[in-house]
């Protein structure tokens, strides 16, 4: 998704603040997965970017399909971490 510099500075905000990149695949569909960018994105399709906070009490942080930024990224994780 991201290369160069751009993927070392969010590798380095995301050890800062404990945060696990991870990318699902669908390339079996899945009714789990379906329902879950229905209910909780109101999509359909993908791609899907979205940063989960740690905490249960919190929203899904959706982030733009494209172009995605490592701004965007950075903003997701601030909305996320913060107390």
């Amino acid at each position: 998704m991201f290369s160069g510099q751009n993927a070392k500075d969010l590798q380095a905000l995301f050890e800062k603040n404990n945060v696990v990149a991870l990318k699902a695949d669908w390339t079996h569909e899945n009714p789990e997965i379906t329902r879950t960018l229905r209910e909780e994105f109101n999509r359909s399709s993908i791609p899907v970017n979205a940063i989960y906070p740690a905490s249960l009490n919190k929203p899904a942080i959706l982030l733009p399909t494209y172009p995605l930024k490592k701004e965007h990224v950075i903003e997701g994780v601030k909305l996320v971490t913060e107390e």
